[in-house]
């Protein structure tokens, strides 16, 4: 709580960095406290945004940590227990795979989701080698080319590609058409003909427009 009820002393270069840390340990980003200083010379209520983020992060420690003290809840359940209800302690394996999806689909504009979770799968389950160890007779492989087949002839991934299409043609038209309506309460309002997107309604619906198409 020290940085929440001083947060000066994130912006004061003479403080010791060992003194901004939880552990005394140094920042793992050195230029991060550089460039808080440089944006505090900018920034408006830059104080209170520090004080906000730092009373916050304490409230988040202290209800991840309850749970965790000596004599707590899951300090006094027995071993067998604890065993049973062991789980990472973060999301990561989950945001690793949001994250390979987005690598994947910059080199890969094409890729289905459905794919991508196939590849991810056969090389977490190692299906490689289960492949060569169990499947040795030619009746396994018929068997899989089989259900493969059957899964693309179902139309399933084309189905969900078409679907996300339309939805982004729907934005894409609906965005058009508050651009166009827009355009044409400006023209009605000046009587200068087609607008070009100088006043403030146009210009809104223009940003409008550039969001949805940023988001689709």
């Amino acid at each position: 709580m020290c940085l929440a009820i001083s947060p000066g002393l994130i912006l004061d270069k003479l403080v010791p960095d060992s003194e901004l840390t939880i552990d005394s340990s140094p920042p793992v980003n050195p230029g991060l406290l550089e460039a808080v200083c440089q944006a505090g010379k900018e920034l408006p209520y830059v104080y209170e945004m520090i004080t906000a983020l730092f009373t916050g992060c304490a409230e988040g420690w202290r209800q991840f940590t309850s749970e965790f003290v000596c004599g707590g809840p899951i300090d006094t359940l027995p071993d067998s227990l604890q065993h049973l209800v062991a789980i990472p302690a973060t999301n990561d394996s989950n945001e690793g795979i949001l994250g390979s999806m987005h690598v994947a689909a910059r080199f890969h504009p094409n890729i289905s989701t459905s794919n991508f979770s196939t590849r991810k799968w056969l090389r977490r389950n190692d299906t490689e080698n289960f492949i060569q160890r169990l499947m040795m007779e030619p009746e396994d492989h018929s068997y899989t080319r089989q259900r493969v087949r059957e899964g693309g002839a179902s139309g399933k991934n084309r189905r969900f590609n078409l679907e996300v299409a339309e939805r982004i043609a729907t934005k894409g038209r609906e965005a058009r058409g508050s651009v166009a309506q827009a355009g044409t309460a400006c023209s009605s309002r000046t009587g200068a003909g087609p607008c070009q997107g100088e006043h403030h309604d146009c210009r809104q619906a223009t940003g409008s427009t550039s969001h949805l198409q940023i988001h689709c």
